[in-house]
């Protein structure tokens, strides 16, 4: 058993960079790396689109080689993207391209679960064991939330593999206002010696009348004094539409009791009330020095499909070309790819070593399974949209013989199945061959009846 637990840090450590990687990533979103404000994306009424699988590639200064890809696998009328975080998949698996052998490699794999309102309630993270060949447990994180859907909780905890248990390790805490707004995260640290939570940090925020932030302050917890003290402040500033204009950063000065500037961010924005730039500046004592600047054109809506990000030349009082970021969305406003190349001071562009590029598959889904009729029972049809297998799951009020039958939209039955009696039931129709389209799924009880709307796409 030590033997095994050793191996299993040495495996653990090895794996981790890549698998924190993958999870950053994941988690966070970090596509729109420069600028705080995300691409739009659309849905029209009852279809949707939602994420499969990306993959990460770096270059390796002769072409985009493949790192690390996720892929993600849902049930129900849940979806996400990286527009909307979390992401409401079922599992999800990371894995890493090994260069040498030509082959994917398990990294990381996620699980999810969701209340009856779609609520994720709990994510448990595992990390592949390449000497066993098995899943090993890694982190979880258990979600509660308010009658109106605020997280109220989320806290995060780590496996302990001698006793074969989760251990806590950390706690946040939400408040919000009548609005919704989130007023306070409070960040607890797991105190082992006396079982109790510890304060650690904690940001407040402060809205307008548009449920805007307008003042956010972290302070960090102080043990002796068993108070709160400041440490950074950002205070914004919007335009008549709601724009952010301003994000300043200031730093808690104890020995004047007073905030200090430290850095700050400018945005513009074009007639769509899109993003045009966002410049970077820092407090050098008595005026703003530029620092970075992004530039955004050739919007495909308000999603700009190029991306030039600049750093400022004290020499020359000059911005000078850094790095560049080329976007394709899809008709959803999702990101296809996202490539980024690199200046060359000989005045062009190219790829290097290091950057990087994402590719994103979506499928589409019927954003809800409608409820035609039921009496006497309900059922769980998914995932819809269907291409390959369609489950049903029944609950009759009471133990029935029924038939399931399962029309196209013309009233032509194309498929059909006699059920025993029974309760509760559970069944996965094939559905790859049949044409894509809308159908209905009849369930006909002796005691009672049950009709779904679907969607089914071709494969």
């Amino acid at each position: 058993m030590k033997r095994f637990a050793l191996l299993l840090c040495i495996s653990l450590a090895a794996h981790m960079s890549v698998a924190q990687n993958i999870n950053k990533i994941f988690k966070e979103g970090i596509l729109l790396h420069g600028p705080d404000v995300q691409p739009v994306s659309k849905a029209t009424s009852g279809t949707g689109s939602r994420l499969v699988s990306y993959a990460y590639l770096v270059n390796d200064a002769v072409s985009y080689v493949y790192s690390d890809s996720f892929h993600l696998q849902y049930s129900g009328t849940r979806g996400g993207d990286f527009i909307h975080i979390p992401i409401k998949y079922d599992t999800a698996l990371g894995m890493h391209y090994n260069t040498a052998t030509s082959l994917w490699v398990n990294q990381v794999q996620y699980t999810q679960n969701f209340d009856a309102n779609n609520n994720l309630t709990d994510q448990t993270q595992k990390v592949w064991y390449a000497v066993t060949s098995i899943w090993v447990n890694y982190m979880h994180n258990v979600y509660t939330y308010d009658a109106a859907g605020n997280m109220l909780t989320n806290i995060s905890q780590l496996w302990n593999t001698p006793l074969a248990a989760w251990d806590n390790d950390n706690k946040n805490s939400y408040t919000y206002d009548a609005n919704n707004n989130q007023i306070t995260n409070t960040y607890q640290a797991w105190n082992t010696v006396n079982a109790v939570w510890d304060n650690s940090q904690k940001t407040t925020n402060v809205f307008n009348a548009a449920n805007k932030i307008t003042v956010s302050i972290f302070q960090l917890w102080n043990t002796a004094m068993a108070t709160w003290d400041n440490s950074v402040r950002h205070t914004y500033t919007y335009d008549a539409n709601n724009n952010k204009l301003t994000d300043l950063n200031e730093s808690w000065n104890g020995s004047t009791n007073m905030w200090d500037k430290y850095s700050q961010k400018l945005y513009t924005y074009g007639p769509s009330n899109e993003l045009l730039t966002q410049v970077n500046q820092d407090w050098n004592g008595s005026t703003w020095d530029n620092v970075k600047k992004y530039n955004y054109s050739n919007f495909s809506g308000i999603n700009p499909m190029l991306e030039i990000d600049q750093n400022w030349n004290s020499n020359t009082s000059s911005w000078d070309n850094f790095e560049r970021y080329q976007n394709t969305y899809n008709a959803y406003g999702q990101y296809l790819d996202r490539y980024q190349d690199s200046w060359n001071v000989g005045g062009f562009w190219q790829p290097v070593s290091g950057d990087f590029a994402y590719r994103f598959h979506y499928e589409e889904y019927s954003t809800d399974v409608k409820n035609v009729s039921a009496i006497g029972g309900s059922a769980n049809v998914y995932p819809v949209p269907a291409s390959d297998k369609l489950n049903i799951d029944i609950t009759w009020d009471e133990p029935q013989a029924f038939t399931i039958n399962l029309f196209d939209i013309q009233g032509r039955i194309s498929r059909s199945w006699q059920m025993p009696s029974s309760k509760t039931f559970h069944h996965a129709i094939p559905v790859a061959e049949l044409p894509a389209g809308t159908y209905f799924l009849r369930i006909d009880g002796t005691q009672g009846h049950i009709v779904k709307q679907l969607l089914i796409f071709a494969r």
